[in-house]
């Protein structure tokens, strides 16, 4: 989460804890903030309708989030078909699993991991694989053939429709380690001069 958001959030719940302490301050007798909120804010008209505004931002924003929260699309954690017999379900982790042998045919890939989305509809299932990858010619092309070869796998062996698979490779790593790199650049430095 963004540091502007979670602000955001923390400003409107400390103006929502004190419009709603003030507010319950009319209606029940708090000591010292009866007073106050009786002589400095309920008496000054504009003070009133200030806070009879918060309110209403506060009462439109919740009612923003639970229909925001109510129509969202929902995430499941498999996906049931329905067969003469009965109920197939499959889950998440069969998804992930296919999409992680995919990945291990891969000499050059490493710290894969893979997570599923699964909504209503099964075509519209969305599979996000992350990993590092030794560097290659072409780890493009690579990336590519992995997108490819997952999305046959899961059509093959799950006879799931998927229309989204992204790959993102976190980190290109040499292939040599740094000594060998090192001692390689002083041999071709020393050659060169």
């Amino acid at each position: 989460m963004g540091g502007f958001k979670r602000f955001f959030q923390v400003l409107f719940t400390l103006i929502f804890v004190i419009a709603l302490f003030l507010t319950l301050s009319l209606f029940y007798e708090i000591p010292g903030v009866t007073d106050f909120v009786n002589n400095n804010i309920h008496s000054v008209q504009l003070y009133r309708w200030i806070m009879a505004g918060i309110l209403a931002l506060i009462f439109l924003v919740a009612l923003i989030m639970f229909f925001s929260a109510l129509f969202s699309a929902k995430t499941k954690g498999n996906i049931v078909k329905e067969q003469e017999r009965g109920h197939i379900k499959l889950t998440k982790d069969s998804i992930e699993a296919v999409a992680l042998r995919v990945l291990d045919q891969y000499k050059e890939v490493h710290y894969p991991k893979v997570r599923t989305k699964l909504v209503k509809q099964p075509k519209d299932t969305e599979v996000y694989v992350s990993f590092d990858v030794s560097d290659r010619k072409n780890v493009l092309d690579m990336a590519a053939d992995i997108q490819a070869h997952i999305i046959d796998a899961l059509e093959a062996t799950l006879g799931l429709p998927i229309n989204h698979v992204e790959v993102r490779m976190l980190e290109v790593r040499p292939t040599q380690t740094s000594e060998a790199m090192e001692k390689q650049r002083k041999a071709s430095k020393s050659r060169v001069q």
